[in-house]
């Protein structure tokens, strides 16, 4: 289910990793890849600053901001969503926890245009992915190990 859920969400962003092939904890931390390079772009775009541009860079923009900020959003959400509750106990409902708390913040540094609050929120997303990046690569070692050891039996 959980892996599913994931794939899924993942494959929402329009990316052409083989997700089908992923472990959920390898999807998982490519949503959060995804969710820090979206938030990224909107901090950078001047939203406070657009009334000295031309129309057309003005709504490319806002565009962009919307889109981008949508996305982490959707992330976020999904996230929260796929959380197993019954598997995870208390880090699961921590996590379920920080990822709403998360997409709160975010609605409303958006619909505040606050783009120190958005920056942190990235720094949280950021500290999120690496934390399971590393469980990724914990992950892979151990199934090298597993692999290893069947190998030799």
């Amino acid at each position: 289910m959980l892996k599913k859920a994931a794939s899924a969400a993942y494959q929402s962003m329009n990316n052409g990793f083989k997700t089908e092939e992923a472990r959920p904890e390898e999807l998982i931390a490519l949503l959060f890849e995804k969710a820090c390079s979206s938030l990224r772009a909107v901090t950078l775009i001047p939203i406070n600053d657009l009334d000295e541009l031309d129309v057309q860079t003005r709504v490319d923009y806002i565009a962009s901001y919307h889109q981008n900020s949508g996305k982490v959003l959707q992330i976020l959400t999904s996230l929260k969503e796929v959380v197993d509750i019954e598997r995870g106990g208390e880090v699961a409902l921590q996590l379920r926890e920080t990822y709403d708390v998360l997409a709160k913040v975010l609605w409303k540094s958006v619909k505040d245009k606050n783009i120190a609050d958005m920056k942190v929120v990235l720094s949280a997303l950021q500290d999120l992915r690496e934390g399971w990046s590393s469980v990724v690569q914990f992950g892979a070692s151990s199934q090298k190990t597993n692999q290893s050891s069947l190998a030799l039996n």
